[in-house]
């Protein structure tokens, strides 16, 4: 028999906020429908719903910044002495503790205590720890550019990161408004498919959109927390 699914829609806005870094800050509207099956059918008490909104909202915005630090940003670094490329062929980063959590932290206003002292790699290992799954999460720590070799690590107890490591540019734009449809699959697992450049729900329903405008992602719940599967580029 077939299935019917009435996806979950959900209108995303990404305002830049103020700062060097261009940071977005993601707002939604929306409303949410079930996934309606014949077989299975899946439904979300209004605290779920909610529960489900803002841990997309949290994971993207973390998403966001986690790709820019691991792939198209640029950190400040410690120079080496007469301009030598580092021994151990990882800089010290050249960023205070409090400065690297605004940097994680900007969009989200929930950052960890500040305190005194060099940025450190314990907090980009919480950071990411704290959007992806746990196997890719430790795929992104320590094999992020296929090189099997982490671009961050701890040096001598500051943040380190890798001499050869180079930036690419992002070809998202995050600063248009998304859509994002859910399908739900069961109350600790959601795929959803993120709609860009403007595509509409009907467009994507009848196949007249460009691939590079739609990015699927799934969602698990772990341990009581929403966590992403993929890195949403």
């Amino acid at each position: 028999m077939g299935t019917k699914k009435a996806p979950i829609i959900m209108t995303v806005i990404f305002a830049v906020l103020a700062g060097a870094l261009g940071i977005f800050a993601l707002y939604h509207t929306g409303v949410f429908s079930g996934n309606e099956s014949s077989s299975n059918t899946v439904h979300l008490t209004a605290d779920e719903e909610l529960e489900l909104r803002n841990a997309t909202q949290d994971l993207i915005s973390k998403n966001i910044i986690a790709y820019s630090l691991f792939y198209t940003d640029e950190l400040p670094l410690v120079p080496e002495p007469y301009g030598n490329v580092p021994e151990d062929g990882y800089y010290a980063v050249n960023m205070t503790y409090n400065d690297l959590n605004k940097k994680l932290y900007t969009v989200l206003n929930h950052a960890p205590d500040q305190k005194e002292g060099n940025a450190e790699y314990q907090q980009i290992e919480i950071f990411v720890n704290k959007i992806y799954t746990p196997d890719l999460a430790k795929e992104i720590l320590n094999n992020s550019d296929n090189t099997n070799k982490p671009v961050f690590k701890d040096k001598d107890g500051r943040l380190g990161v890798k001499a050869d490591h180079q930036s690419i540019s992002s070809k998202r734009n995050w600063q248009e408004n998304i859509s994002i449809l859910y399908d739900i699959k069961t109350t600790s697992e959601c795929e959803i498919t993120i709609l860009f450049n403007n595509v509409t729900e009907q467009q994507y329903d009848s196949g007249e959109f460009n691939q590079d405008d739609v990015v699927k992602a799934t969602i698990y719940k772990i341990n009581g927390e929403w966590r992403l599967n993929e890195i949403v580029e």
